[in-house]
């Protein structure tokens, strides 16, 4: 989280933060393995405001959005005879339950997510593993960049420690 002390400076960080001048990074543990090691899922979304929940639909859907996420899969591991993947996931846009939607439809859903994982044998095991740790960027008038990191280190997380402690 970030704070702005003054008034000049939260227009200041909204502004940059509505131009893009920010990266947000996620760390997740999914369910599952995925075929490609890293890249890039373009697919759109529908939000249904009724169930507060969002879905892949055509792009032809009336009301869908496109939907952006970069990924790329940092360490696998096993636990209780389940393939898990620690993955790091780059947002190009912010949707309704994005990377929530996004994982579960490309059949690795997110360890502990009640609403979009349809495949965890041992469903609400924990929180969900989905953690907000990196945050980098540029100050209109600083010469370097910033970067703020949290490693996460609950369960499910802790099956992947060594890795962690890489980053």
């Amino acid at each position: 989280m970030v704070f702005a002390k003054t008034k000049q400076a939260e227009a200041a960080l909204s502004k940059m933060m509505q131009a893009g001048g920010w990266k947000k990074s996620y760390l997740t543990v999914l369910w599952g393995t995925l075929e490609e090691k890293s890249g890039t899922w373009t697919d759109y979304l529908f939000k249904n405001a009724r169930t507060n929940l969002s879905e892949v639909v055509s792009a032809s859907r009336k009301g869908a959005k496109k939907a952006i996420l970069h990924y790329q899969v940092l360490a696998e591991t096993m636990w209780n005879e389940q393939p898990l993947s620690l993955v790091e996931i780059t947002l190009e846009t912010g949707r309704h339950h994005q990377i929530r939607v996004q994982t579960s439809h490309h059949g690795a859903p997110i360890w502990g997510d009640r609403k979009y994982n349809t495949l965890q044998p041992m469903r609400g095991i924990g929180n969900m593993a989905l953690w907000s740790w990196k945050l980098e960027g540029k100050w209109e008038k600083q010469k370097d960049g910033f970067s703020i990191r949290s490693l996460p280190s609950d369960m499910p997380f802790s099956l992947f420690s060594e890795k962690l402690g890489e980053l």
